[in-house]
C-alpha cells in the first residue's frame, strides 16, 4: 500500500483494525508509522513502537503515552 492509498483509506475509515495491527507492525514507511503513532488504539500504537523502520521522533513521542504498553 502506498502512503497515498494509505491516506484515502485511513481518511476514510475503511482500514480494518487487524490490518491497521499488520501495518503498524511490518510497514517500513515512515509516513505511516507517524500516523499509526496517533492513533487511539493503544495496541496499534505499541505495534508502532516495536517496529524496527519507526523513527527516533516518533518514538520520543510515544515514549510519553499514557499507556505502559506503548512506552515499553
Amino acid at each position: 500500500m502506498t502512503d497515498k492509498e494509505f491516506d484515502f483509506q485511513y481518511a476514510l475509515g475503511t482500514i480494518p483494525l487487524d490490518d491497521l495491527f499488520d501495518l503498524a507492525k511490518y510497514t517500513s514507511s515512515t509516513h505511516i508509522l507517524k500516523v499509526l503513532s496517533k492513533h487511539t488504539h493503544f495496541h496499534v500504537r505499541s505495534f508502532v513502537a516495536g517496529n524496527k523502520y519507526t523513527p527516533v521522533d516518533v518514538l520520543t513521542y510515544l515514549s510519553k503515552d499514557r499507556i505502559a504498553a506503548v512506552r515499553c
